[in-house]
């Protein structure tokens, strides 16, 4: 009996998961639009390389003053 409530309570989720996330519905203004894209930017940002380091201010302050 335990185990037939939480296949059913997973199901449950799994629907509610899915329709939220990535049912694609017809019209773009739903009331789950803003709840994906907030969602699937921070799984872009978790999975994304970080930026090229690039010269940082204080190199570029520090070269300036030494060639003065």
């Amino acid at each position: 009996m335990k185990a037939v409530t939480l296949a059913q309570w997973v199901v449950i989720g799994f629907v509610i998961i899915y329709s939220v996330l990535f049912m694609e519905w017809d019209t773009e203004d739903t009331a789950f639009h803003a709840i994906r894209e907030k969602f699937f930017a921070g799984v872009r940002a978790i999975f994304s390389s970080a930026p090229p380091p690039g010269p940082r201010r204080d190199q570029k302050d520090n070269t300036a003053s030494e060639q003065s």
